[in-house]
């Protein structure tokens, strides 16, 4: 056993040990007393491993007994009974597993249940007779099996939705516990830079990012189902099933209000984030375009600003009249937030838009939301249509099905920021 070898894999490995040294007792009264202890173990073990199936159920592990061979501890604990049966056969103590659950094993499991795992007392135990300590160890040692093979049949059909939700849950922890302080640090590397040298340093860096994440794959075919190397950019969809399918790579973690990350997995979500802060400073700049007049000897300098987003809020402004009343003082920071976090994705149209000074896809998808969610009322879709476009066209269908026409990364992200925006101004 292994120095950093998991809590499951020491319980498991502790119980095996102790049955093996059920032959050497020097009697039957010490057999009956390590037999009730071992018993007892069994009992809180397959408890432990019930908690522990409840809560993948609902987030798939990144490390939670990486260590342990489900498979193999099934056989090892089929040996086990038989090691069991051996020890008492020498006192000509013959044990029979024809019944489901004897009345013994449900009577123990009642007192288990009921005992603080603190109760050094033996007085709870006094109802389970003697001669059934051997039936009560067996289908202890039972019921471990049969959770175990759950945890199996469970970890080795992973659904989509599963694995998309697990990993939304882990990205928030990281979000909670981590992402501040690797933005901060992040500023304080490119403030080193002018903006004239600033590009030029976050391609190199970048290129170094890659290749230092690159280490983590088993060569190029394993690295490209993460990352799309023709584009440079992360295949979120593939790196997310990567993750859940290969978790003994990514060291031991925790969730909870105060997630503890391994080195690894802090290690691939700072590169999700340093990837979308070097796209976001890589994107070209459309702030301003300065142009320079002489009248007479003066100069004169005009600065035009950025007209996207101005055309953006006067699209969005079609539609003002719609929003429900408890939304009219606060729609205007919502849109700024929104368009704030998602500007370069509302900025830049995709290949098959056929309207090309912004994404008019994603812009209205996120109105459709909206629609949907209750933040503007009033009229269907294809009259909402009709303000936004003058017309009812083909648009409608993204303010019909909103998000779900998003790919899967911007539309995640788009429901984790509008749900935190929604649910407690909309209370």
């Amino acid at each position: 056993m292994t120095k950093d070898a998991t809590n499951e894999y020491k319980l498991l490995n502790g119980l095996k040990q102790k049955i093996d040294t059920m032959g050497s007792c020097s009697c039957l009264l010490s057999l009956n007393v390590m037999t009730l202890s071992i018993a007892i173990d069994t009992c809180r073990l397959a408890k432990h491993f019930d908690n522990l199936l409840k809560q993948w159920q609902e987030c798939l592990p990144l490390g939670d007994a990486h260590d342990v061979n489900f498979q193999s501890w099934v056989t090892e604990i089929e040996g086990m009974i038989d090691h069991v049966k051996e020890a008492f056969f020498t006192y000509r103590i013959y044990i029979s597993t024809i019944d489901d659950e004897p009345e013994c094993f449900v009577k123990f499991r009642e007192l288990q249940s009921n005992l603080p795992e603190d109760d050094g007392r033996l007085e709870t135990l006094m109802g389970i007779a003697t001669q059934d300590y051997a039936v009560v160890l067996v289908y202890t040692l039972r019921e471990l099996s049969g959770v175990i093979t759950d945890i199996i049949e469970y970890l080795n059909s992973p659904t989509e939705e599963l694995i998309t939700r697990s990993y939304d849950q882990w990205e928030a922890g990281y979000r909670r516990q981590y992402k501040k302080s690797f933005d901060k640090d992040y500023d304080n590397w490119r403030l080193q830079f002018s903006p004239r040298t600033r590009k030029k340093h976050i391609l190199t860096r970048r290129h170094e990012e890659v290749e230092k994440f690159k280490t983590i794959f088993n060569g190029d075919e394993e690295f490209e189902l993460v990352y799309d190397t023709e584009r440079m950019v992360i295949d979120l969809d593939g790196l997310t099933r990567f993750l859940f399918t290969h978790a003994s790579r990514f060291g031991v973690s925790h969730l909870g209000k105060r997630p503890v990350y391994s080195k690894e997995l802090q290690a691939v979500f700072n590169f999700i984030e340093l990837s979308r802060l070097m796209d976001a400073d890589l994107q070209p700049q459309k702030k301003t375009q300065e142009k320079t007049q002489e009248k007479g000897q003066e100069k004169i300098t005009t600065v035009q600003e950025n007209c996207i987003e101005s055309k953006v809020s006067q699209l969005i402004a079609k539609v003002q009249h719609l929003v429900a009343n408890e939304w009219e003082d606060k729609i205007a920071a919502l849109w700024k937030k929104i368009y704030k976090e998602f500007k370069i994705e509302i900025e830049n149209a995709g290949s098959r838009e056929k309207f090309k000074e912004f994404s008019k896809k994603t812009l209205y998808c996120i109105l459709g939301h909206l629609k949907a969610k209750g933040v503007y009322h009033g009229v269907n879709n294809k009259e909402f249509t009709k303000l936004l476009e003058g017309s009812d066209n083909s648009l409608r269908k993204y303010i019909n099905n909103g998000l779900a026409e998003l790919d899967h990364s911007l539309r995640k992200r788009l429901e984790r920021l509008l749900e935190e925006e929604l649910k407690p101004k909309a209370a």
